[in-house]
């Protein structure tokens, strides 16, 4: 099995609610021993380098999580049950990570 990792975007700017929180802790489950790690809510406060400067910019990434797979197919059909795979103003990003 190989590990992909979902990226989650939103453009809403708010926390999420302990409702939100709740789907996703039942859809973690779901995943059993798919998922490598539920990972994390990113906050607002986002940064990019580029040529060695720090530049604050917005951004849509509000977090993370690893699942394995056998393949990309399979990681995405894992990532369709995620609580953000379908909500408005929300996308999933699905990438296949490698070995160091």
């Amino acid at each position: 099995m190989k590990n992909y990792l979902l990226i989650y975007h939103s453009d809403r700017t708010t926390p999420p609610s302990s409702q939100d929180m709740e789907a996703w802790g039942k859809w973690f489950e779901t995943l059993s021993d798919n998922l490598v790690d539920g990972g994390n809510p990113i906050t607002h406060v986002k940064a990019s380098l580029r040529g060695g400067m720090a530049v604050k910019e917005p951004d849509t990434v509000v977090g993370y999580s690893v699942v394995k797979a056998d393949n990309l197919d399979q990681a995405i059909a894992l990532a369709k049950g995620s609580p953000l795979a379908d909500a408005p103003g929300c996308e999933v990003r699905v990438y296949e990570t490698g070995q160091m």
